[in-house]
């Protein structure tokens, strides 16, 4: 998962690392992460959606 995050272009990990940082709650941190991770594995960013 380490290789696929370094694979994704510079917005996207910061993308990625701002959203699982903004949450308050340790709970809603590791939520956000188990959701994600699939997302990383296949290189979609959070808002590809909608562009």
């Amino acid at each position: 998962m380490h290789q696929a995050f370094k694979g994704l272009s510079p917005y996207k990990q910061k993308e990625f690392s701002e959203h699982i940082s903004e949450a308050k709650q340790e709970k809603t941190k590791l939520r956000r992460l188990e959701k994600i991770i699939p997302m990383i594995i296949e290189g979609v960013g959070l808002n590809d959606g909608y562009r």
